[in-house]
C-alpha cells in the first residue's frame, strides 16, 4: 500500500486489537486502519467524554494558539476573506472577528448565524457561504479519509491560501510513543490517533508528508508556525482527570512542553499558497 503523501511504500507498525498502524518508509507519516467500523459522529462535540474542564482546557490552549497565528499570518488575513472550514467551538472564528477580520467559520450540527454556517454533512461545503481565497483547516485534514481528494477540491473551488494545523509525528510526545511502541506498548500511540474518539485521527502526519500531500495537489509551501499543543492545562486535557501528585507531574511535563515547542513542537501551522496553472 502506498503512501498518500509521496508514493513510498507503508510498512506495518503497530497492531492492536482495535487499529492498524503503517508507517511511510520515505516521509513517515502514519495511517490507522480501523478493525471495527466506527458509527458516523456528526456532532462529536456532545459526546459523554467531553468534559467542562476538558472543553475548558482546550478553549485556553485554542485561543492562544488562534492569538499566534492572527498575528502571525496578519498579512494573508488582509487579503481577503477567510473560512475557518469544521471550526469546532469557534474560537478562532471569534478571535478572528474581535480583531476586525473578514472571517467566517462552519461545523457540524450547529445553528446558522452570522458568519457561522452549518455544514449538512462531513465535508461538503456550506450553501449559503460566500466565495473564499483563504482556508483554514485546524485539526482538521488529519481526520479525512482522503485528504487528497479533499485538497483537489479545495483547489477547484479557487481557495488560494491554505492554513493547515495538524499533530506532528515528529514531537516529542510522538516520539515517546515511538519507542513504547517498538516495545508492544501501543496505549499512548492510540491516544494521540483518538482511538477510543467519535472522530479519530486516520492520518498523523510528518511536517515532510503534509508538504508532499499538498505540494502534490496543487499548492507551494511558503512557511510553518510551531506551537504548543499542551501547557501546564495538560491533566484537564485528560478525559480521565488526574488527580494529588499525578495531576501536579503532568502540569510540569505540559509546562516544558509548551516551553520546548519552539524549537521541536508537537503541532505546526503550515502556510501554503496556489501554485499558478
Amino acid at each position: 500500500m502506498p503512501s498518500l503523501c509521496c508514493g513510498a511504500a507503508l510498512a506495518p507498525y503497530a497492531d492492536t486489537p482495535k487499529v492498524e498502524v503503517f508507517r511511510c518508509r520515505s516521509c513517515g507519516t502514519y495511517a490507522a486502519r480501523f478493525k471495527q467500523k466506527r458509527p458516523e459522529a456528526p456532532d462529536s462535540w456532545r459526546d459523554p467524554s467531553i468534559t467542562d474542564n476538558f472543553l475548558k482546557a482546550l478553549k485556553y490552549r485554542r485561543e492562544l494558539q488562534s492569538e499566534l497565528i492572527l498575528t502571525s499570518l496578519s498579512d494573508v488575513f488582509s487579503r481577503s476573506p477567510a473560512l475557518d472550514y469544521a471550526c469546532g467551538q469557534g474560537d478562532f472564528l471569534a478571535q478572528a472577528l474581535a480583531r476586525g477580520i473578514d472571517c467566517d467559520g462552519c461545523e457540524l450540527g450547529i445553528a446558522e448565524k452570522d458568519h457561522l454556517f452549518k455544514l449538512t454533512s462531513a465535508w461538503t461545503f456550506p450553501k449559503n457561504a460566500r466565495r473564499y481565497e483563504t482556508l483554514l483547516l485546524l485539526d482538521v485534514l488529519e481526520h479525512h479519509p482522503d485528504p487528497g481528494a479533499f485538497l483537489r477540491d479545495l483547489k477547484s473551488r479557487g481557495i488560494k491560501n491554505l492554513i493547515i494545523k495538524v499533530p506532528l509525528n515528529t514531537g516529542p510526545i510522538a516520539l515517546v510513543s515511538r519507542a513504547l511502541a517498538c516495545i508492544g506498548r501501543t496505549s499512548l500511540l492510540e491516544r494521540l490517533l483518538l482511538v477510543d474518539e467519535p472522530s479519530p485521527h486516520l492520518f498523523f502526519f510528518s511536517t515532510e508528508g503534509l508538504k508532499n500531500l499538498v505540494a502534490r495537489e496543487g499548492f507551494k509551501f511558503k512557511g510553518v508556525l510551531p506551537l504548543a499543543e499542551v501547557g501546564c492545562e495538560l491533566p484537564q486535557r485528560l478525559r480521565r482527570e488526574p488527580t494529588g501528585v499525578v495531576r501536579l507531574f503532568l502540569s510540569f511535563a505540559g509546562w516544558k512542553l509548551a516551553a520546548l515547542s519552539t524549537i521541536w513542537p508537537d503541532t505546526a501551522v503550515l502556510l501554503f499558497e496556489a501554485s499558478a496553472a
